[in-house]
C-alpha cells in the first residue's frame, strides 16, 4: 500500500523550535517515512548565482512514533 505525506514546521520566530509531530493513520500499517527535507539556517536564506546550494533538499527519514521537524522545514516523504 502506497502513501505519501508532506508536513512543515513554520516556526520562524523561534529559530531553534522543533516540532514533535503525531500522525494518526487509520488506513495504513506504516512505521516510518523516507523522503526529502528542505530547510536552512535562516528563514531568509536563498540561492544565488554565486551561492547555488544554500537551500537544497536533503535526505530525511524517521520512525513515525518519533517524528520531529526542525524549525523552518518542509518534509515530503513516502510512508513505509
Amino acid at each position: 500500500r502506497l502513501g505519501a505525506i508532506s508536513v512543515f514546521n513554520n516556526a520562524i520566530q523561534q529559530a531553534r523550535r522543533k516540532a514533535e509531530v503525531t500522525l494518526n493513520l487509520d488506513n495504513g500499517d506504516y512505521a516510518s517515512l523516507v523522503g526529502q527535507i528542505l530547510t536552512a539556517d535562516a528563514i531568509t536564506a536563498k540561492n544565488t548565482f554565486d551561492a547555488k546550494e544554500v537551500v537544497k533538499p536533503a535526505s530525511f527519514s524517521s520512525d513515525l512514533d518519533e517524528l520531529v521537524l526542525p524549525a523552518k522545514s518542509i518534509v515530503v516523504a513516502e510512508l513505509k
